[in-house]
């Protein structure tokens, strides 16, 4: 059986606890009357203490300076250093003991953004300074360091002492700097019209984002006949007068008549050379040119374009300069960027060789269209001019139909006359059998009576006969360019002169109309935008003989001006192997030919 409890009243038990609390508070020590009222006031802990005595101690200062990873250095306003931490040490090679005294910008050759004066100034009015700084390590490096500055005054606001904090920044500058040189590289290879061009570009950015003073791209190509390598150097140098003597001798050494040339080493083993010390490689020791200049390192890389050209680009330093693999994969990256401007332009040759084989093609069914027309349809209308007087003279016809007969007779007549005039414009005979100025009389006569237009030409008395292919690139130029006179221009005016002189064979068509826009033109010439289909025939025209066309249009008028250099009139880049040469050499001459050679 279930014993129960007695229970207590909750009045008297909330008593007996009250009772229990006042007999625990009075049991308590209290404290004393002029004790510390809060905690705050209490003895601090041992460890606090001893911090305190530490940091009141000689030499904490230098050991919490020590403890940063930034360079600190503490010197007087004429910047004479009076501290210098570890890491300082450590950046800049320097010990504390060997920098003391020194003044920080003579010893670190400090380059300032905008000149040690303005930064001074604003130091000495502000109270602190920030920027970029250049200074140069004792081993000869240049390094990036962000640094910050503070001025600390007396009482009596005269400066004190200099607090200047250094952070290192040179591996993130060099890495953006890489970053903008493909960005450049990538830039120029896109918009070079040649190899010539894109490298020196390519090189002057190389050298421009880098530590790099000289640089040199070496071509070898190796010709598809007989089999011989070709070189050709193209450089950029930062200073002429310190590097240019060692430019000469290195272009005036063929790389492979030294097998320890530095092209010829990156060249033999296909892959990148460093030289750190040039003093040291017997190559650039036994070259004089090389002793003289203030050169350190070099290194070179090759750039890989097929089985027939190959690029060798050659950085020089004056500086020492470790390569790590940052810069190999830039340069790698600068490669493979020339590597697309290789495959680029032998597109654009193949293309240019398909669209001269397109004009060669039309050439040719122009002029079999012209004898068609002369020898068949002429041919036919002539009889039919026959059959038509034949029939007009008979006495038994009636006065009606000869007058119909007559109509007849002139309409053949006219029409004998355009397919006549069709087939010389669509095949010149003149231009066959006599010469380029005989059918450019000729040319300018019949079109200035079809047009209105008023034409002057100026052709040389006594011009001699050359190439075929030369003479009519320059009369499908004048047909196109009187043209666009006739349709755009406005122009009531012309003029067109030849000038031919040993080398050179010169067409020049000017008019006096609105002109082109220059921005049209800039966009032409600069590939931003492709022009018509008969400026783009006449400059591929010009291009496959070696020669040039030039547009010049002001409010005044325009000039177009082609040119073909006559002894390479029988040059034909659709006939020959596609890209192979980086750098061609000028097409070969030929001769003129008499008038009346076949």
């Amino acid at each position: 059986m279930r014993r129960s409890l007695p229970r207590t009243a909750p009045k008297q038990e909330r008593k007996n606890r009250h009772a229990e609390g006042v007999a625990a508070r009075n049991s308590s020590p209290r404290p004393e009357k002029n004790s510390a009222k809060n905690t705050s006031q209490s003895a601090p802990p041992p460890h606090h203490r001893a911090i305190a005595a530490w940091l009141n101690s000689a030499g904490s200062a230098r050991a919490l300076m020590d403890l940063a990873h930034d360079a600190i250095i503490i010197r007087d306003p004429a910047s004479r250093v009076e501290s210098w931490n570890g890491s300082a040490a450590r950046l800049y090679g320097w010990t504390a003991k060997e920098a003391a005294g020194q003044i920080t910008h003579t010893l670190l050759d400090t380059v300032f953004p905008a000149g040690q004066e303005a930064a001074d100034e604003a130091l000495f009015r502000d109270g602190h300074w920030e920027g970029r700084l250049q200074h140069r390590c004792k081993d000869g490096r240049r390094i990036v360091v962000e640094s910050k500055q503070s001025l600390l005054r007396d009482p009596n606001g005269e400066p004190l002492l200099i607090k200047e904090i250094n952070r290192d920044v040179t591996q993130q500058r060099r890495q953006l700097n890489y970053l903008r040189l493909l960005s450049e590289v990538s830039g120029w290879v896109n918009e070079a019209a040649t190899v010539e061009d894109a490298l020196r570009s390519s090189l002057a950015s190389i050298c421009n984002h880098t530590n790099w003073c000289a640089a040199c791209a070496c071509t070898v190509t190796r010709e598809k006949e007989n089999g011989e390598v070709r070189t050709a150097f193209v450089w950029f140098v930062t200073d002429e007068k310190r590097f240019g003597a060692l430019r000469g001798a290195l272009d005036a050494a063929p790389p492979f008549r030294n097998a320890k040339s530095l092209a010829a080493r990156v060249f033999g083993k296909g892959e990148p050379v460093w030289i750190g010390d040039l003093r040291k490689d017997a190559y650039f020791a036994s070259l004089l040119e090389a002793t003289r200049a203030p050169l350190h390192s070099a290194y070179g890389f090759p750039v890989v374009l097929g089985p027939k050209v190959g690029i060798a680009i050659i950085l020089f330093s004056e500086l020492p300069v470790e390569i790590d693999e940052s810069l190999a994969d830039t340069m790698s990256g600068v490669g493979r960027h020339l590597g697309r401007l290789f495959e680029r332009l032998r597109a654009q040759d193949t293309q240019r060789a398909l669209a001269i084989s397109v004009m060669r093609a039309q050439d040719d069914e122009r002029r079999r269209v012209a004898r068609e027309l002369h020898d068949s349809t002429g041919q036919y209308l002539a009889a039919l001019a026959l059959a038509v007087d034949a029939a007009r003279t008979n006495g038994g016809v009636p006065a009606g139909a000869v007058r119909k007969l007559e109509e007849a007779s002139e309409i053949i007549n006219h029409c004998s006359a355009e397919v006549r005039t069709l087939s010389h414009l669509l095949h010149p005979p003149l231009l066959e059998e006599l010469g380029l100025a005989s059918a450019v009389n000729w040319y300018v006569q019949g079109f200035a009576e079809r047009s209105g237009l008023k034409i002057e030409v100026q052709v040389p008395a006594r011009l001699p006969r050359f190439d075929h292919s030369a003479e009519l690139a320059l009369f499908r130029a004048l047909q196109e360019s009187l043209t666009n006179i006739h349709r755009h221009s406005g122009s009531k005016t012309a003029s067109v002169k030849i000038d031919a002189s040993d080398d050179l064979l010169t067409l020049e068509v000017r008019d006096q109309g609105t002109g082109i826009e220059s921005d049209t033109l800039g966009d032409w010439f600069g590939k931003k935008r492709r022009p018509g289909v008969g400026i783009s025939g006449m400059r591929e025209r010009m291009k496959d003989l070696g020669g040039t066309l030039e547009i010049a249009s002001t409010l005044a008028g325009t000039t177009v001006r082609a040119t073909v250099p006559v002894r390479a009139a029988t040059a034909s880049s659709a006939e020959a192997a596609p890209l192979a040469d980086p750098l061609p050499a000028a097409p070969p001459r030929a001769k003129p030919v008499t008038a009346g050679a076949k």
